[in-house]
């Protein structure tokens, strides 16, 4: 399993929009699973939080506590080996009145 190919990245998105967070492609076969983190903890999916079959982070209506570092873990199920992308940050701007 090859290093993720993208580097650090960051996103900006603004209060109650959707955010899509795409997957650093990762060169591995077979095809990695991937889990998502922020700031260390595994994001559980949920009503607001999904993760696509292309392993797209989708965030609908993004609320201030959504903002932070993300990160996605690659798992080679055929040999165990595992790597960390570099951070994600996504921004989660107020709309101002």
């Amino acid at each position: 399993m090859g290093g993720f190919v993208e580097g650090e990245r960051s996103q900006t998105v603004s209060q109650g929009e959707g955010a899509l967070i795409h997957a650093p492609r990762i060169h591995s076969f077979p095809r990695p699973q991937i889990t998502w983190f922020r700031d260390g903890r595994k994001i559980p999916s949920s009503s607001r939080i999904a993760i696509t079959l292309d392993n797209t982070l989708v965030i609908l209506s993004t609320v201030a506590p959504d903002a932070g570092r993300y990160y996605a873990q690659a798992v080679n199920d055929k040999n165990g080996e595992n790597k960390t992308s570099q951070p994600i940050t996504l921004t989660v701007e107020s709309k101002c009145a």
